[in-house]
């Protein structure tokens, strides 16, 4: 496909796309075969930011707490040596939580495996012409924490973080037991 029948072919999809009364769009059950499979190949290339990140979470938190009396400006800098310990508290119990969508669709959260950096995804259901399903998956949270030296070495080898999180006394993610 050239870059004008490209072209044509997007502008002709995005108009096809059913905008909700919330401002996000659906994708109708009457795209063809070929509209279907753009649709899917745009998708898969697409890349969202992330609704926040570790830096903004944790200036949030310390702002938010000194501004209520919880912590004093004299303990700020000792605070923020805890920056780490926030952002992996927060993944832990983000993981595995669900957002309901006003339409009943849940989106589950969950920590990304093994990935470097750390941070949570969600996979969103989108459903296309004939009733398949695929998913956007797309980040919610993002850090620089590595992995590898913020998770316990049993969470890394599984394949899936299929159960509960923690925070260990060690300062890493680890599996809930």
């Amino acid at each position: 496909m050239g870059k004008a029948s490209a072209i044509k072919a997007t502008s002709a999809l995005a108009s096809k796309l059913v905008k909700n009364a919330d401002s996000t769009y659906s994708v109708p059950t009457t795209l063809s075969r070929e509209e279907v499979t753009l649709f899917d190949v745009l998708v898969s290339r697409w890349v969202a930011k992330a609704a926040f990140d570790g830096e903004r979470l944790c200036d949030d938190y310390w702002e938010t707490l000194k501004s209520n009396g919880l912590i004093r400006k004299s303990e700020m800098e000792a605070a923020v040596a805890l920056n780490a310990v926030v952002q992996l508290f927060a993944i832990a119990n983000i993981h595995g939580c669900a957002i309901t969508m006003t339409d009943g669709t849940s989106i589950e959260l969950r920590a990304t495996p093994k990935a470097s950096p750390l941070g949570v995804s969600a996979a969103i259901p989108m459903q296309l012409n004939g009733g398949q399903s695929i998913f956007l998956a797309t980040d919610i949270f993002v850090t620089k924490l590595d992995c590898r030296e913020n998770c316990d070495p049993a969470l890394i080898a599984q394949e899936t973080w299929d159960g509960a999180l923690e925070l260990g006394s060690d300062r890493k993610l680890r599996s809930l037991s």
